[in-house]
């Protein structure tokens, strides 16, 4: 039997321009069209501070991490933001080593994130 990667993405509306999203499952290559769609769309709808959840993540590669980046580069042309929250010590390790701690950077939990505000 074939194993399909799965994503699940909710969101939900913390402010005009702020949004949390929650990630479980698989972030990668199989997974990111949906994400970057459905963060593309926050953005463009003026959404453009995402808090996005990776607690539930159990996978990202590359891909993945592309869209991250993608979607903060897109959240700050619009004047936001994108941050992490709950991200694991394999995850938060491959952060450090690709050096993107600042254009993707994590934090415990909600309020903690939505301080730096």
């Amino acid at each position: 039997m074939e194993n399909i990667a799965e994503l699940s993405v909710v969101s939900e509306a913390r402010s005009r321009s702020c949004v949390v999203v929650d990630l479980s499952g698989e972030l990668d290559v199989a997974t990111v069209p949906e994400l970057r769609q459905r963060l593309t769309t926050l953005i463009a709808s003026g959404h453009s501070e995402l808090v996005l959840d990776a607690g539930a993540l159990e996978f990202v590669d590359a891909t993945g991490l592309g869209c991250l980046v993608h979607a903060a580069n897109r959240a700050r042309a619009a004047g936001g933001w994108v941050r992490l929250i709950r991200v694991g010590q394999k995850h938060r390790r491959l952060l450090l080593i690709l050096g993107l701690g600042r254009t993707l950077p994590d934090y415990e939990d909600l309020a903690d994130a939505l301080r730096e505000a």
